[in-house]
């Protein structure tokens, strides 16, 4: 246990917060002084019982710390009533990290290292494991991430002695008095009611600020015989009347807090003849509504039955076809219908409604999905799995969020692609294919044929000639070369080559000739029949150079571009001639060039530090950024297109970005897999792949053209 500090602390340092009320100011110096000091355990437990302040401590030092880099909160995740996958993308979203599994988010965090600060609301009433994988939360998820040195959190808990937590930690109880000062709690609790002092007094209810609340509203203190958590809610419930209580039995059912109107809404579709439940609302003053005393919904659970399920349902609306019109449902009814799913039924038919996977809530699907022995598709498992963290991100528009899902389904589940697929096409980026990754195993033996795709790690499209079809040609881990069908992403072929290193990139040169990365830095060129062109179309590469780091070319094959992690981009055209200059003091993580129509060259460079700059040899490069992020650019590609020259860049937070040139526009999306090599077509086709999966999407190449003044965001 740790005393809650008597002297010096955050406040000091800090200098005013607001008030917490209630006496807490105790346990917010104690909250602050943990997270000011460096030699502190990287772990706080904030404890307490249910209506103890917890939610509101961590709120109010979230809120009020962002000016503060010591105190600075990074990300909080609600977890009540969450799965741990659903915990991770939540986790993931908020710290801008593209990560779908547990191990793609601890290698973020290995990776990312900021100092950061995390904090887990509810984390006791998280679920505590998934039944399909059994990926338990905290010894695998939030304790992982506190062995990163540069990682703290700040955890809320029920009981502390029934924590999971097994490392060194500061504890703020608030169950423990010295976490409340008795004269602020007093104080505050006099102030509750207005007309004179409680008959109760503070210190019957003390230290709790719920039980303090409800014993304001009493005429006398409760009798004697049984706990003070149990004897206050039950005289205060005693003391309401027959509507108040109907009303508070409704509101114990619902998730989370509530707005008046959705509890009147559902109060009305069980209690026609009595629809009000405005005297329950002034009991209970302002809103959103909750009942945090666990005593109390007890009681309100015993007052009346209520189907909320069926409740909630009759809130949406459908067309004259019968068809759930889930984009006019009320929020509340989107995002917590399926938490109220209770049977197996209710689960299949939401599950079943492509409407509701669209617009219900990623993580009560995901927590759906989960349920051991719900009938669920397996196909739809894997398409959750893989579009969950980019639904989060996603805005409420039917057409983005169809899209996403659209693309996931297309290799999984192409029944439920195809109904996607109407309202998708409202989206300026649609998948036209989608190629998932083929895990092997004994049964189904290597990754061949028709079983690939495999790893792709890098990407080029080879133009033959004006009047013939574009060919796409993937790069794997091992080196092997492949011929992909444009329009379907099908494997026609292999390119046979000698160069048995592992390929980090690939640029076309026309004629059947390549030049290939390797992943250890080298540059080799590479003929159709697998023997390097003659004549060479360039001059001997990167000899006596760094190691390369990435690689691009003028899809005329007459230039070829090199980055390097020292920061330096070099230009090669065939013949002698060729530039070179620091593109920056960071390593170059992607690079691409284009042949304007003026003759001149333009070169497009992305850098470690979340810039994308622009380059015209012989001249210095440009100072300003024609992008410029908190992530690091993964992939680049430009290319000539029937609106001009198109830049596109995937990010390392799962964004992908297509810029006109020189105009303002642009578009965003979240593909559902990492893509770490891209490709883009005259007509607006972007293939992005990544070790999971190759997709082409059909892009709106008119959103780039902005009016005049536009600009970009």
């Amino acid at each position: 246990m740790a005393a809650p500090p008597e002297s010096a602390s955050g406040s000091d340092v800090l200098g005013d917060w607001p008030s917490l009320g209630a006496g807490r100011g105790v346990a917010g110096r104690a909250l602050l002084g943990w997270a000011g000091r460096g030699d502190a355990p990287r772990l706080c437990v904030v404890g307490g019982a249910r209506g103890a302040g917890k939610s509101h401590l961590l709120a109010w030092f979230a809120a009020h710390g962002a000016g503060h880099a010591a105190v600075r909160v990074n990300a909080v995740v609600p977890a009540a009533g969450l799965t741990p996958t659903a915990v991770l993308w939540e986790l993931a979203r908020q710290l801008d990290w593209d990560a779908r599994t547990l191990p793609e988010l601890l290698a973020r965090a290995a990776g990312d290292r900021r100092p950061l600060l995390i904090g887990f609301a509810d984390l006791h009433r998280a679920e505590a494991r998934e039944h399909r994988t059994g990926f338990r939360l905290v010894p695998e998820l939030v304790e992982p991430l506190l062995r990163q040195p540069w990682v703290r959190v700040v955890a809320e808990v029920g009981s502390v002695a029934a924590s999971e937590f097994s490392r060194e930690a500061t504890v703020i109880d608030l169950d423990d008095p010295r976490f409340t000062d008795p004269e602020g709690y007093a104080d505050w609790y006099a102030g509750l009611a207005p007309g004179g002092p409680p008959p109760v007094p503070a210190d019957v209810p003390y230290p709790h600020p719920v039980l303090g609340r409800l014993a304001a509203g009493l005429s006398a203190a409760p009798a004697a015989g049984e706990g003070i958590d149990r004897a206050i809610p039950g005289a205060w419930w005693e003391s309401q009347d027959g509507a108040v209580r109907r009303g508070l039995g409704t509101l114990a059912r619902l998730r989370g807090r509530v707005d008046l109107e959705v509890w009147r809404a559902v109060h009305a579709a069980a209690h026609r003849e009595d629809a009000d439940v405005s005297a329950a609302a002034g009991v209970l003053g302002a809103g959103p509504f909750h009942l945090a005393s666990p005593a109390l919904v007890e009681r309100a659970l015993a007052e009346t039955e209520l189907d909320v399920f069926d409740a909630l349902l009759s809130l949406v609306p459908t067309n004259a076809r019968g068809i759930a019109n889930w984009a006019d449902a009320p929020r509340y009814v989107r995002d917590h219908i399926a938490g109220h799913a209770a049977t197996e039924d209710a689960a299949a038919r939401l599950l079943s409604d492509p409407g509701f996977l669209v617009h219900g809530s990623v993580s009560d699907i995901a927590g759906l999905l989960d349920r051991p022995g719900l009938p669920a598709p397996p196909a739809l498992r894997a398409v959750w799995r893989a579009v969950g963290p980019a639904l989060a991100l996603a805005g409420e528009g039917l057409a983005e969020r169809a899209a996403i899902l659209h693309a996931g389904a297309l290799a999984r589940a192409p029944r439920l692609a195809g109904l996607l697929a109407p309202a998708a096409e409202g989206h300026p980026v649609l998948a036209r294919w989608s190629r998932v990754r083929r895990r092997v195993t004994v049964a189904s033996g290597p990754a061949k044929g028709e079983r690939w795709p495999g790893a792709v790690r890098a990407l080029a499209l080879d133009v033959p000639s004006a009047d013939a079809p574009p060919r796409l040609v993937a790069a794997d881990p091992l080196g092997q070369l492949r011929r992909l069908d444009v329009a379907t992403g099908a494997p026609e072929g292999r390119i046979v080559h000698d160069a048995r290193a592992p390929v980090a990139g690939l640029v076309a040169l026309g004629g059947g000739a390549w030049a290939v990365l390797s992943d250890g830095g080298t540059v080799r060129l590479v003929g159709s029949g697998g023997e390097a062109p003659t004549p060479v179309p360039f001059d001997v590469l990167n000899a006596g150079q760094r190691a390369v780091s990435c690689l691009g070319g003028d899809p005329a094959g007459r230039l070829l571009v090199c980055g390097d992690e020292s920061g330096r981009v070099t230009v090669y055209e065939r013949g002698a001639r060729q530039w070179s200059v620091r593109l920056a003091e960071v390593p170059v993580t992607a690079v691409d060039c284009l042949r304007l129509g003026n003759g001149r060259v333009l070169v497009v460079g992305a850098v470690a530090d979340g810039r994308v700059l622009l380059w015209g040899p012989p001249e210095a490069p440009s100072s300003v950024p024609l992008l410029g992020r908190a992530s690091v650019p993964m992939a680049l590609v430009a290319a000539h297109t029937s609106l001009g020259a198109v830049v596109a860049v995937s990010w390392a937070n799962g964004l992908v970005e297509l810029l006109g040139l020189p105009g303002d526009g642009a578009l965003s999306f979240r593909p559902h897999h990492e893509v770490t090599a891209l490709a883009l077509s005259f007509d607006g086709l972007l293939v992005g792949a990544g070790d999971d999966a190759v997709t082409a999407w059909r892009c709106d190449l008119s959103r780039l053209v902005e009016p005049a003044g536009a600009g970009r965001s």
